[in-house]
This record gives structure tokens, sequence and C-alpha cells, in this order.
């Protein structure tokens, strides 16, 4: 028997718990102290935490709008010296010692900033800087007493500047408007000499093209150089050798993946041991990160067991006096913490926790691993979150945003949330996520839209087939791009997906080409094939154009501050199943952009989205 909504009980999961958890963005050690930082996205604000070993958590700064201002961000501070440099509103770099201090600006506020990296001396900032719609590599002094200056430019992006240990050379990653960084993207290395910082030379790899190449990360005996490129079809670990000039990839035949997307400045997956003889890598398959050791000797992956009980783990760090490293970590049940965790030690450490943490264990439900093929035979993979006690639940499935990301083995508030309330969730890691490979990540190449949805429905027909979900109500959801492979689903498959729910959803490729940002100018030419010469492919796949195609419940969440998919898109959709009178929730949430981040936006959110659900996928579907 189905789980009726009388027996759906109550849940200890609430929107409120939800609003107040804490997250984090990015860690990093000083190089003069065993301190660690950390960046904390409070419901006030965003705060900088310092931690020396030894001793309590102290704010550094507070409320402040900390983080880098290119793209969707990332990037907001940096460590070294026994200072922090941080980016404030996006535009401008602030310094103040790590005991405490006031912070002082070094830049004035002029364009746009991120990834500050502070010189192995500590004289130095290197930063992203744009402006006027152009990037270049900047340096600026610690001190303030001089502008900064551009040692790189001419390339449409740059990102994941690194020092030479010595000082005298720079490593960075570029890529050109007509690519994102996980299509092609290449890496330089940048001569410096001696003294003030000037380029006297530049060296750009030979890598293939198609390639992309991800955070290169110099030895600390400034022997090596590594990098992590997808030249051969996965994204492997390589090391350059500076003085033979040899290249050794350290995962060959490992298909698994030790890249990530280059959605946000500052990503990382590689560290190096002090002692340069190994890398600690995080190693993405099948929807887990987990941490490993690459020797550069035997070419050993050698998993760190110490963190297995992690499934999800970012922003390795690495302390360069003793080896101690800091990372990001949770995994489905437990919410994000900072850890830190020696190699001589069993367990690690936790240096902060989630507010979300006082829930036992077992409210959580832990996802399965599905695996089914698309209606051509590709093979693919999703996470099923099964409510507990219940027979044939209600199914949500549900589209990751990107489309260039991937759902994993994390825990998911929104998910939870659902479950708890007696659905099945489906996420689905449909062509074209990361984490499965390049010609994975590259299948959505035209066919946005389309194998997406494919993929979705594929997966939600699996699970009825083997009669896990009642076959009758079944949703589909997501936010952005993954709200509209949502609408697609809902378009070309209405018989299946009874309801939807979409959040800042691409309603009209046209609409949101005309008001998209920068970095992603010229991603539809990629999903969809370019104008003028595909203008018939934009106009098939815009669900706005086709709206009279939408038959089905719909509830819509836009903010009306989104300048990334503006709300204009949203409100002709609604209108258009108002006119028809097709159900609607249609909400425009005042001040918010294209994530909701204040308490009554997601208290809105979360309750509106359950109640609709509950009436139009439970109550008002028969059998």
């Amino acid at each position: 028997m189905w789980l009726d909504s009388a027996n759906i009980h109550a849940s200890s999961i609430t929107p409120d718990d939800l609003i107040s958890s804490l997250s984090f963005s990015d860690v990093a050690w000083d190089t003069t102290s065993p301190t660690l930082v950390w960046q904390e996205n409070r419901k006030s604000g965003v705060a900088l935490v310092a931690q020396t070993r030894g001793e309590n958590p102290r704010d550094l700064v507070r409320d402040l709008r900390i983080g880098g201002g290119i793209g969707y961000g990332g990037g907001g501070f940096a460590v070294g010296g026994g200072q922090v440099v941080f980016v404030q509103d996006g535009t401008q770099l602030y310094v103040m010692p790590l005991r405490g201090g006031k912070p002082r600006p070094i830049t004035p506020s002029v364009g746009h900033v991120a990834s500050p990296v502070i010189s192995p001396d500590h004289r130095w900032v290197l930063t992203i800087h744009e402006d006027s719609g152009q990037q270049s590599l900047a340096i600026t002094p610690l001190d303030g007493k001089a502008w900064a200056r551009q040692l790189l430019k001419g390339y449409d992006f740059i990102m994941q500047p690194t020092w030479h240990p010595n000082g005298e050379e720079i490593a960075c990653i570029t890529w050109d408007a007509q690519h994102m960084p996980w299509q092609e993207a290449r890496l330089h290395r940048l001569l410096l000499g001696t003294g003030e910082p000037q380029v006297i030379g530049t060296h750009t790899f030979p890598m293939p093209h198609s390639s992309a190449t991800f955070q290169p990360c110099y030895a600390p005996d400034g022997q090596s150089l590594a990098y992590v490129s997808d030249q051969d079809g996965w994204w492997r670990v390589y090391v350059y050798d500076l003085n033979t000039h040899a290249t050794t990839c350290l995962t060959a035949h490992d298909e698994a993946e030790y890249g990530v997307a280059g959605w946000l400045q500052s990503m990382r997956t590689l560290a190096w041991r002090t002692d340069s003889t190994a890398l600690y890598a995080l190693r993405h398959q099948q929807a887990r990160v987990t941490l490993v050791e690459l020797s550069l000797t035997g070419h050993d992956i050698r998993p760190l067991e110490e963190l297995q009980p992690y499934s999800y783990l970012e922003q390795l760090a690495v302390c360069p006096l003793d080896d101690t490293l800091a990372l990001i970590g949770g995994h489905s049940t437990q919410p994000d913490q900072v850890i830190t965790w020696q190699p001589t030690h069993a367990t690690p450490l936790v240096n902060r926790h989630s507010a979300l943490e006082h829930h036992p264990t077992e409210v959580f439900v832990t996802p399965q691993d599905v695996f089914w093929n698309a209606p051509d035979g590709t093979p693919l993979h999703g996470l099923l979150y099964m409510p507990k006690h219940s027979t044939l639940p209600p199914l949500l499935v549900q589209a990751h945003s990107g489309p260039t990301t991937q759902k994993f083995h994390r825990f998911d508030g929104e998910v939870q949330f659902l479950v708890a309330r007696g659905y099945a969730v489906l996420q689905v890691n449909y062509r074209g996520s990361m984490g499965y490979g390049r010609a994975f990540r590259m299948a959505l190449a035209g066919e946005w839209g389309r194998v997406d949805a494919l993929d979705c429905m594929s997966g939600a027909q699996h699970l009825i087939e083997h009669e896990l979900v009642h076959p009758h109500r079944v949703a589909v959801m997501g936010s952005s791009a993954g709200g509209y492979t949502a609408l697609q689903c809902l378009m070309q498959f209405p018989s299946l997906f009874k309801v939807g729910v979409v959040r800042a959803a691409v309603c009209d490729h046209f609409m949101t080409q005309e008001h998209t940002h920068r970095f992603e100018a010229r991603y539809n030419d990629f999903l969809l094939g370019a104008l003028p010469d595909h203008a018939e492919t934009w106009f098939a796949r815009s669900p706005l154009r086709h709206a009279e195609r939408l038959q089905n419940p719909l509830a819509i969440f836009h903010g009306n501050q989104d300048t990334v998919v503006h709300f204009e898109q949203a409100e002709a959709v609604a209108q258009s199943l108002k006119r028809r009178g097709i159900p609607i929730l249609y909400k425009v949430m005042d001040g918010a952009g294209h994530s909701f981040r204040k308490a009554e936006h997601l208290q809105d959110y979360f309750n509106s989205m359950h109640q609709f659900l509950q009436f139009h996928l439970i109550h008002g579907i028969q059998g």
C-alpha cells in the first residue's frame, strides 16, 4: 500500500532548522603558525574564523560581505605570514593580523576582485581583477603603499593563480570566452625573476585541443608542478618536473575524476605533502569524494582510511608546518563540518559543527546508489532517498543545476526535509554532469533540454518498473538549469510527471542570453548551438515559446533581483498557465537573487512547496 497523507508524520526537520544552519566556503592555513582560518556563512552574514592549535576558535571579522566578486564567486580570502587578506563586497582587498586588529584596505574599490594569494615572502598579493569586462592577473604590495599592477592580461578568463616557493614564478589557468573552464582551459607559467615582480617570460603548456586543465600546484621543494588534466578522457593528476621537463601521470588507468568544474574561483582538489614526495588528492567516483595519497615514486593510489566515514570532501589544504590536513567534509546524514587531520592520528578533529547537528542521526536518510540505462543504452547513475516505513511512496525526481554540476553523497537539507515528509527523492546525475569522465560531461553538446529530460524520465521509469515508488504520483523539480530540465520533463512526459516545482528556472534561451553575465555568455553555444545558425533549436527548446504544452500543476519560485535568469521569464510562463486554468503557485521573492538566502524567502519556499505537493501530488491524484 502507499503511505497516504494521514500517515505522513510531522517531521522534526523544520524550515527554521534549514535556515539557521551554517555553511562553509573555504579553509586555509597560515604559513608561520599552526592557525587555520575558515569562511563561515551565517544567517547574519559572512564571518572569517581563526583557530590556532590548542586554542578556541575566534571571529576575525563577522557580518560582512566577504567573497570574490568574479563570476559566481569563490576566492574570498588568503592567509600567510600571520595575516589574512580578504575581499570585501567583491571589489576591495583588506588585510588584518590573525591575532586581531582592525582591517585596513590595501586597494581602492575599483572593478571586481577574487582569489587573493599571498607571496612566499609575504610582501605581495596576487588577485584576479575584472574591470569593464576585461580580466587580468594583478599584483599589489601587502602594505597597500602602491597601486596594483597587471602581470597578465589578454585572456578572457583567469583562475587559480599560485606562487612558486621561491617567489620567482607563478602558474595560473586561462580560458577563452567561447568555452567554459571544464571544456578547454590552458596552464601557464609566468617567470618573474628576482626583485620586484614583473613578467620576464611565459610558458604555456602544450595541451591537446579539447582538454581542460585545473589547479596548478607547486611542490614545496620547488622542483615540480602538479596539475589536473582531462586530456585522455578523465581528470587525472600530472606532475611536471621543472628541471627535466618530463611529465608523469600519477593516476593513469584510474577511472575517477580528480578535478571539478570550475564554477567558482579558488576550487582545490590537490595539495602537496610538505616533503614533496607525495600529493594528497580528492578522488571523485560515483558521487562520492574521498581523500587519497599519490606517491611520486611508486605511482600508488592509497586511500586514507581514517577519512573514509566522509563521503564528501572539498577545499583540501595542508599546513606547511606539519602536514596537518584541513577540509570541509560531511556525508549524506552528516551536515558539512570543518575538519582537520594529522596523518599520525587515528581520527580527524571536528573544528566546527553545523547547526543542524543537534538532530539525532536516525532522523536523516542515507541514499542508495541507483543505476539504469537511458533509452539509447547510456549507463546512468543517481541517488535515491527512500522515506522510512513506507510502501510505494510518491516520487520527486530532482534535476541538479549547472547543468555541469553533480549531486553527491552529501547532506542535502531540502531533500531530508522532503523525505521526512514521506516523499522518495531521486537525484539524477544526467548526461552533462561532472564526475563521470569527459565524454559524459560533454554529452550535452547541442542536446540540452533533450537528453537530460530523457535521463530523468528513464530514472523514474526504472523505479516504477522495480515497484519502488507509486507509478501515478511522480513529480519533477529543479532550480536554475535544473528548473529548465524540470520544465522540459513536464512538456515531454506529461503523463509521467504529474506536478512540477521550479526555482529560478531558465524558461527562454533568448531572454537568458540577453541578460546573462559574462561567465556564461557563450555557454548556450555549446548546449544548444551558436546563433544564428541554431536559432530554430533555441526556439524549439525554450519552454516559454511552447508554454501551451505545460498542462500539469506547476509551482514557480523566482527572485525579482535575479541577474542570472530574469524573473520576467517566470512571469510569462505563469501568465500562460493562469490564462488556461492550469493550477499554478507563482511566488516572486522580493529582494531575492538567483539563490534564496534570506530567512523569510526560505521559510516561504519550503512551506509553500510542501503544501503545493501535498495538495496536487497526494490529494489531487487518485489511484
